[in-house]
């Protein structure tokens, strides 16, 4: 049995022990915990450091003079399991610590270990070689295909834990240790000192009987790319230039005030990943402002931003001059809703990236009732619409024209039917969002439509699309309308879309018959 106590404060409680046969998970942002970690161990027990060849030199933990012992894993265009545990026998004996540091990136390594067989394999071999197994990330693995990854594997590990960077130190969420025949979650702050000593920081930010309220005096502080060039913010605030800046001016446990932006191009989930993070450090009372500049947030994300901890969305139609009285007139406001206890359960709140555009009608099922769910948890709108192609159109052509422009934005088709569903898309605003992405009138896409909002509607619908068989897989034929496009004539081409209208890419399936 090894344990992590010398991590920080020599504390017995922190972590649960690692004994052998188990497998272990840990990702973080810098290299400085996983080396912590090995360090640690490496007090204890003998520890082989495996670092996976699509690891890049500058990305691995012990440059090769460092006294650990060290191998590579070659590249492999496939991974057979009987050589590679052959291979691990001969690497790892005289050792009972495995740490093997694993790529961010898709790799063949990932694809043969991240599965749920795989890992059990992998257990066993560790209980029979009385070994203890580290499967090491380090990166930001935020929205990443592998993070999804990894959630979705977390209760094959013994224990996934996670550090990611705070003010003076680090966060560690451990997102799940089986222990005693107990899940175990669980949120630290790392306070690293000037001689990379850890300590546990104790004080509670949402404890408000240490709240440090200035109210009127409260400072005010705002990124400098909140502000506009031809705008002039009141004296007495305070310009910070980078994100970096606002740990160190904040104060924890106060009233401060910051302005953020959100700017077309920028990534939500780290504006809520910021933003969860100076909530859960500086507490309950710090004024959180969001401002639009150039693009507006859609519906679903500003509920996120204020689960996240965000005081005020502010919309890109005020004058700068409305933001200031906003900001200013909020003295004395206090964050009351319920903290996620990690940014990771927030994110399964997150409508997934990779669900938008084209998928099969079997596919398209499922993921419309995972996300109608989603939404009515979150008493937020969508919308399935059922529609005909238009005549002169086939589905091959409707679905090609369908540009999707974000998570939830989904499009499939069957016989003489194309389902589109709209994740946090008002009735009234149907029509309009269509048009939109077509970039047409929706009476040259559509002869007529069928419309869905209500979750027990949307139900029975799709029970009915699913014993209909009515399937019409385009995968191939979107994948051949990439390399062939062919030009339709010009007056039939007049006759179904007006003037001004782009062609569109004709691409005929064997499957679908003429309209």
């Amino acid at each position: 049995m090894l344990t992590l106590t010398k991590l920080v404060n020599h504390n017995d409680d922190f972590l649960p022990p690692l004994n052998s046969g188990q497998v272990h998970a840990f990702s973080a942002t810098t290299h400085e915990p996983l080396v912590n970690i090995v360090a640690v161990l490496q007090q204890q027990a003998s520890v082989i450091y495996l670092c996976a060849a699509e690891v890049s030199e500058r990305e691995r933990l012990f440059a090769p003079s460092e006294p650990v012992a060290q191998a590579e894993v070659k590249l492999r265009k496939r991974f057979n399991s009987a050589d590679f545990y052959s291979g691990l026998d001969a690497l790892t004996a005289g050792h009972k610590v495995v740490v093997m540091h694993l790529s961010t990136e898709p790799s063949t390594l990932n694809d043969f270990l991240l599965n749920g067989a795989q890992l059990v394999t992998l257990e066993e071999w560790a209980a029979s070689e009385a070994k203890i197994i580290c499967l090491c990330f380090s990166g930001d693995l935020t929205s990443t295909s592998l993070e999804q990854q990894l959630t979705q594997l977390e209760s094959r590990f013994q224990s996934f834990s996670s550090f990611s960077l705070a003010p003076n130190g680090f966060w560690l969420e451990v997102n799940y240790w089986f222990h005693r025949g107990k899940v175990r979650q669980d949120k630290f702050r790392i306070v690293a000192g000037s001689e990379h000593e850890w300590t546990l920081d104790s004080t509670n930010p949402m404890d408000e009987d240490h709240a440090k309220l200035r109210l009127e005096q409260a400072p005010i502080f705002y990124l400098s790319s909140a502000v506009t060039g031809q705008e002039i913010a009141p004296v007495e605030w305070q310009q910070l230039r980078s994100e970096q800046a606002v740990s160190t001016a904040l104060e924890r446990n106060s009233d401060d005030a910051i302005l953020l932006s959100y700017y077309r191009g920028q990534d939500i989930v780290t504006l809520m990943k910021t933003i969860f993070q100076l909530r859960s450090y500086f507490g309950r009372y710090l004024r959180i402002y969001v401002r639009e500049l150039d693009q507006s947030i859609r519906h679903t994300d500003e509920q996120l931003l204020l689960q996240a901890g965000a005081t005020l969305i502010l919309p890109i139609n005020l004058r700068f001059s409305q933001v200031v009285s906003l900001i200013e007139s909020s003295v004395g406001w206090r964050f009351s809703r319920s903290l996620p206890h990690s940014f990771a359960a927030l994110q399964e709140q997150f409508v997934p990236k990779v669900l938008q555009g084209y998928t099969p009608l079997s596919s398209f099922v499922q993921h419309v009732r995972r996300l109608a769910r989603l939404a009515s948890e979150q008493n937020i709108d969508y919308s399935l619409v059922l529609g005909k192609p238009a005549r002169g159109l086939k589905v091959v052509d409707v679905v090609q024209r369908f540009h999707h422009r974000r998570g939830g934005d989904l499009i499939s088709s069957g016989e003489r039917l194309v389902p589109i569903f709209l994740f946090g898309c008002r009735a009234q605003d149907v029509t309009h969002t269509l048009e939109f992405l077509f970039g047409a009138p929706l009476a040259n896409v559509f002869v007529n439509d069928q419309r869905i909002h209500t979750l027990q509607s949307l139900e029975s619908k799709l029970d009915d699309l699913e014993a209909s068989h009515n399937n019409l897989d385009l995968t191939d034929a979107l994948v051949q309308a990439e390399h062939t496009e062919e030009r339709a004539d010009e007056d039939l081409y007049r006759r179904v879309f007006p003037r001004g209208f782009s062609p569109l890419h004709k691409v005929t399936p064997p499957s679908e018959s003429e309209s």
